[in-house]
């Protein structure tokens, strides 16, 4: 009840109770989260459990971890901390600890990050933000397809991309040279701007080149150079302009630079027409 009567006190506009829980079933694992639904908390009831789902949703997205029970969500009428509340409040159950395997999971750093980074979005989204750009919370991959078994680069840490749409589930389309990728949204959080000297300007694409290794993508070509991805070998990409020593490329939305020696590319007068949603290729 003191909890309750604290977030009432102080105008809350919305309550995480953050927890772990635990079952005589030592087997049981995964994310649910409770919200009020007693006759004492009607006015609350609907928005608390929009929150729920919300945070439920964007959790399951950046950790991997599945739904507890059926569906992740356990309405309650008999919490004290719920019952007082006046004002929205949810409670995330974010594993099992009488799970010997997710007990040690949620005690690792890195998998605290994907929690902070799932709740951290999911309330985001109950409060409305949108964001256009997202940043990886890891170095994470760049796939030709959503089957996630075909890599083509990847993308670093802290680095921030336009995404071109949040109409799947799991996925962001990203724009990669002159046609879309994909990446998996687990492991990103939502960015609300970017630099605009990032950004692309849509300019067409005037030759390709394929990389005969690895290549490392630079966000600069003078003063200390800084890498935000990769490029996987024997990709074929296109140029917006090609340089003494670099190309410019399109990366994931950003204008960047790849080095022509290093690379040891071969360039050839094409590039790529996307013809429908599917990203079917062909070079010209």
């Amino acid at each position: 009840m003191e909890r309750a009567e604290y977030c009432n006190n102080v105008n809350a506009d919305f309550t995480v109770r953050i927890h772990a829980d635990g079952n005589n079933d030592n087997n049981i694992s995964g994310i649910h989260i409770l919200y009020p639904s007693g006759k004492h908390t009607k006015s609350i009831n609907n928005t608390s459990k929009k929150a729920a789902e919300l945070m439920l949703e964007e959790l399951i997205n950046a950790t991997g971890a599945k739904k507890a029970w059926s569906d992740g969500l356990s309405p309650r009428s008999d919490l004290t901390g719920f019952n007082w509340a006046k004002k929205p409040v949810a409670l995330p159950e974010l594993g099992f600890m009488s799970n010997a395997n997710e007990d040690k999971k949620l005690a690792t750093s890195s998998y605290q990050d994907k929690l902070v980074t799932g709740l951290a979005n999911g309330i985001d989204k109950y409060f409305g933000v949108d964001y256009n750009y997202f940043s990886p919370t890891k170095n994470i991959p760049l796939y030709k397809h959503m089957t996630g078994s075909a890599t083509i680069g990847t993308l670093y840490k802290s680095e921030e991309f336009p995404i071109i749409t949040d109409e799947f589930v799991n996925w962001y389309k990203v724009k990669f040279g002159n046609t879309f990728r994909y990446i998996k949204k687990a492991n990103t959080k939502g960015v609300s701007t970017i630099k605009n000297s990032h950004l692309s300007t849509n300019r067409v694409p005037s030759k390709t080149f394929t990389a005969k290794t690895d290549l490392f993508v630079k966000e600069n070509i003078t003063g200390k150079q800084k890498t935000i991805g990769t490029i996987n070998k024997n990709f074929i990409f296109p140029t917006l302009k090609e340089l003494d020593n670099w190309f410019q490329i399109e990366f994931s939305g950003r204008i960047v630079y790849v080095w022509k020696k290093i690379q040891q590319c071969s360039t050839k007068d094409a590039f790529y027409l996307v013809l429908n949603s599917y990203n079917h290729e062909i070079k010209i």
